[in-house]
């Protein structure tokens, strides 16, 4: 196991055993010493969604081509799950709603593609997956199915690069705009429009988590959290808007216009049960934030280049505090509602455990791909499951299996030894 994965992982057994909400045994159990060598502070608040999930439901494709959103858990053939994290949520998109989807990258600078209609079909008359993404960096989980006049694919909601700002189970970005106050000066090392789309991709979605760190600042207000959990909210928010910035700020030096955020259309009032908020944090925040500390842990090995091994070093810290904080989280809603927490958090784990296939791969063509602190999605697969089973489950696992004995103590109580 690599040191950073061991840090992160006894890290968060550490703040489980400060709550009370695991055993001193628990925390030897999963391995290793337990003091926190993790570079940074005491965290920054957990990924949440009102919703606490994807929406269900087949319908229709609305008007202007609104996306038809509905569960799903196999592919055609019924071979299995199709998401290997995250919750399969199937997209029916008309031509209309299809130009939303296809070649996003008109969104962040050059169009790679001509948009549809048009371009590349597979065998449906549907775009090629490769052309299709969702707005947090994931491509179809497999390839389109024809309903009527719609495409229908699926994407795995919650398997995002950090933490999403979802409206309805759908992720939510803004569009980039000509500005300059988010990208500030930097220099130009190479023309290269895919890193520069890459890291455009990246600001846009750490800008959308500044909005969801927000809105989960209102519910830990609405739930009458403690005063640590609020104030690492609202720090983690004000993380989220550095990130961004350095993200804008690669993408110039990747030879990108000077861009920055458009406006960002999200409803963000606090609505969803405790139960619902659980689910939520234990996907973006636990798992979510898990995986992007891990991520760019491993970008950084890849990395020559000193200004993103700079921004990455940031981020990987402070995703780590983000993590951090929504297991504190889900540890003190414990002592609020523990049955329904903990029946949540059950099925939470059944849902990563199940995770078996994989989105296709897409390689990038550019030579300075890891030079510029990219990984494939080989690569960042596989950092993705060393935090799922080395950071996650045996977290998880301490967890539950202290919450199934005695019951713990209130809040502030140390465990017993």
């Amino acid at each position: 196991m690599s040191h950073h994965v061991h840090q992160l992982r006894n890290r968060v057994l550490r703040s489980l055993a400060a709550t009370g909400a695991i055993t001193v045994a628990s925390v030897g159990a999963c391995g290793g010493n337990t003091e926190s060598e993790q570079e940074g502070g005491g965290g920054a608040a957990a990924g949440s969604t009102a919703s606490g999930g994807s929406a269900s439901g087949s319908g229709s494709a609305g008007s202007g081509g609104a996306p038809s959103v509905g569960g799903g858990g196999t592919p055609a053939g019924g071979s299995g799950p199709l998401c290997d994290y995250g919750t399969p949520e199937r997209l029916c998109l008309d031509d209309q709603g299809l130009k939303a989807y296809v070649d996003r990258q008109t969104q962040l600078g050059e169009p790679t593609g001509p948009g549809w209609p048009g371009g590349d079909t597979d065998a449906n008359g549907c775009p090629t997956v490769d052309r299709v993404s969702d707005d947090c960096c994931n491509g179809p989980a497999a390839a389109a199915e024809r309903d009527g006049d719609r495409c229908c694919f699926t994407f795995c909601v919650g398997g995002c690069c950090g933490r999403p700002l979802t409206v309805s189970g759908v992720a939510v970005v803004a569009r980039t705009a000509k500005r300059e106050d988010w990208s500030g000066a930097t220099t130009v090392v190479d023309a290269d429009t895919e890193i520069a789309r890459a890291w455009q991709a990246d600001a846009l979605m750490e800008h959308a988590s500044v909005a969801s760190f927000a809105r989960f600042t209102l519910q830990l207000l609405a739930l009458g959290a403690p005063a640590e959990l609020v104030g690492d909210s609202i720090q983690a928010g004000l993380d989220e808007v550095d990130h961004a910035r350095r993200c804008f700020a690669l993408a110039g030096r990747w030879g990108a216009d000077k861009l920055g955020p458009g406006k960002l259309a999200a409803p963000l009032e606090p609505t969803g049960t405790l139960e619902e908020t659980v689910v939520a944090a234990f996907r973006e925040g636990c798992v979510g934030e898990t995986l992007a500390a891990i991520v760019a842990e491993h970008q950084r090995v890849m990395c020559n280049d000193t200004e993103v091994l700079e921004t990455l070093r940031v981020i990987a810290r402070d995703e780590a505090n983000h993590s951090d904080l929504a297991w504190r989280f889900v540890a003190w809603a414990l002592t609020q509602d523990r049955a329904g927490v903990l029946r949540a958090l059950r099925a939470e784990r059944a849902a990563v455990r199940s995770r078996s296939r994989r989105a296709p791969e897409r390689a990038p063509r550019s030579k300075s791909w890891h030079h510029a602190g990219r990984l494939t999605d080989h690569e960042r697969w596989n950092a993705e499951d060393t935090a799922i089973e080395a950071v996650v489950l045996p977290c998880l696992d301490a967890l539950l299996a202290s919450q199934d004995g005695p019951t713990v103590g209130a809040p502030g109580l140390r465990a017993t030894v």
